[in-house]
């Protein structure tokens, strides 16, 4: 991945294929590199990129294998950045039955059957994020040349975009980060009843408890 690093990230650009990584255990069913997921992420992250939203089946690979050797793994995967996203606000993702192969075959819709763009759409879950005023603040701080009208309406262009790559960043995938962070939760809370005096594990708790609560109130208000 690394010369991902050299590509533009301002202009609007998708990947697709076999990345031969996961970005998290619950995207692999035996043998989880935490190493590898982390180094993965951090280059997205690096990049602004994310998976598309996507339907079909969750893992993507497989070995082929029955019983205790089989094995399954999201190793194939679309990812874009939020100016192509601007671009084909309705595509999709459709991973299809593998046939002879050992991966699923990737099928990217670039238009929704009625071919309209999808409005903007406010989430009232954002506010409760807590790096949104700031965001708020640096977006519609930052300076715009022109008469008040154009001010006014490149400032509000210019915060929508702002507002889907929080959304994209931390919201994506909303279903699978709520399964996450209550999975987190649960394992921290099981460690605090062994050591019920553990002022570090209790503070983490508490976060985790903020973390999971911010999610499924995000997932609720998205349905």
């Amino acid at each position: 991945m690394r010369y991902v690093y050299q590509l533009d990230i301002s202009k609007p650009w998708i990947q697709l294929g076999d990345f031969n990584v996961v970005r998290a255990s619950t995207e692999r069913l035996i043998g989880f590199d935490n190493s590898a997921a982390a180094d993965f992420n951090d280059c997205l992250l690096h990049i602004a990129q994310d998976d598309m939203p996507s339907k079909g089946s969750w893992l993507t690979w497989t070995n082929k294998r029955g019983g205790d050797g089989s094995n399954k793994s999201k190793l194939d995967r679309v990812l874009t950045n939020l100016a192509w996203l601007d671009m084909f606000p309705n595509a999709e993702t459709f991973f299809l039955a593998p046939g002879v192969s050992d991966h699923c075959l990737i099928s990217v819709a670039m238009v929704s059957p009625n071919g309209r763009r999808k409005p903007f759409k406010f989430f009232n879950f954002w506010l409760q994020h807590p790096d949104f005023g700031q965001i708020l603040n640096n977006s519609w701080c930052d300076p715009v040349e022109g008469g008040p009208m154009f001010a006014l309406s490149s400032k509000l262009r210019r915060l929508k975009s702002v507002l889907r790559q929080l959304n994209l960043k931390c919201y994506s995938n909303i279903s699978k980060r709520v399964l996450e962070a209550k999975t987190e939760l649960s394992t921290v809370q099981e460690r605090l009843f062994a050591s019920p005096t553990d002022d570090t594990l209790c503070t983490q708790e508490k976060k985790l408890v903020s973390k999971y609560m911010e999610l499924r109130y995000a997932e609720e208000a998205s349905c």
